[in-house]
């Protein structure tokens, strides 16, 4: 008797949602997945190891146990937590999401470190222009240190609307 790995791709967001993903299953490629699908892959029972593709970006393989007949249910989306430059370089491993059905999947938007750190930079930086007197070099740092904050406001505004 067979068992069935289920995977269903979320119908939200905006990354790749005209691109279908690949599921990969033991290393081959098992079946194409758009935006809103449900693809039942039969397999032998046993131990089974599922990723999902797009490119050559792919998400964290999942491990699972089937016995004969049974069904595990899968869940695929876009990873919007990391920046989409981030996830086609260094974060190609987690560039899609993917994790069994009924498991809590939060999704947090990683912390600005470096742009808080310019931005303590550049601000004392211009407190140092004006105590100098230096009115050119404090309107330069000032609009630096105005786009360094802006970018920071949004992405606060980004993690309070999730």
């Amino acid at each position: 008797m067979e068992s069935t790995i289920r995977v269903t791709r979320e119908p939200r967001g905006r990354r790749d949602r005209l691109r279908a993903y690949s599921v990969v299953v033991d290393s081959q490629a098992a079946g194409k997945l758009r935006r809103g699908q449900t693809l039942e892959l039969p397999v032998a029972p046993g131990a089974h190891s599922v990723q999902i593709a797009i490119d050559w970006a792919r998400s964290p393989a999942v491990d699972v146990d089937l016995a004969p007949g049974e069904t595990v249910d899968l869940r695929c989306a876009p990873n919007t937590a990391q920046p989409a430059l981030v996830g086609i370089t260094t974060g190609r491993g987690k560039y899609v999401r993917l994790w069994r059905d009924g498991d809590r999947v939060e999704e947090r938007l990683p912390v600005p470190w470096l742009r808080f750190v310019t931005l303590g930079l550049l601000l004392a930086a211009l407190g140092i222009a004006i105590a100098a007197d230096a009115v050119v070099d404090a309107a330069i740092v000032g609009a630096l240190a105005l786009i360094s904050a802006s970018i920071i406001g949004a992405w606060l505004y980004a993690r309070m609307r999730r």
